[in-house]
């Protein structure tokens, strides 16, 4: 027999896709866990801003110019960069509302 304490509970953030920049939308692309084709929201790991953050250390370090190369924005680098600040639950999902 199952109790509540049978199950691992996950925390999960909800971010409203309005409120991403283009940049970090484009960036999210192709890494979701899963994604929910009736209501088009993507679930992605916790630290998929993290991620990024640390692919973006690597190209600058193998490439000094590769920001400029790519085409990210200040404003995409900065967003992405307080995601992954902030951010602290096992899983994220971008919602439509």
């Amino acid at each position: 027999m199952f109790t509540k304490e049978s199950f691992e509970k996950v925390s999960c953030t909800d971010i409203p896709r309005d409120c991403l920049l283009k940049g970090v939308l484009t960036e999210l692309e192709s890494r979701e866990l899963m994604q929910d084709t009736e209501f088009n929201e993507q679930l992605y790991s916790g630290d998929v801003f993290e991620a990024i953050v640390c692919e973006w250390a690597e190209l600058i370090e193998n490439d000094k110019d590769s920001m400029q190369i790519f085409r990210i924005s200040q404003e995409t680098i900065d967003q992405v960069n307080n995601l992954a600040e902030i951010i602290d639950t096992e899983l994220v999902r971008i919602v439509n509302i």
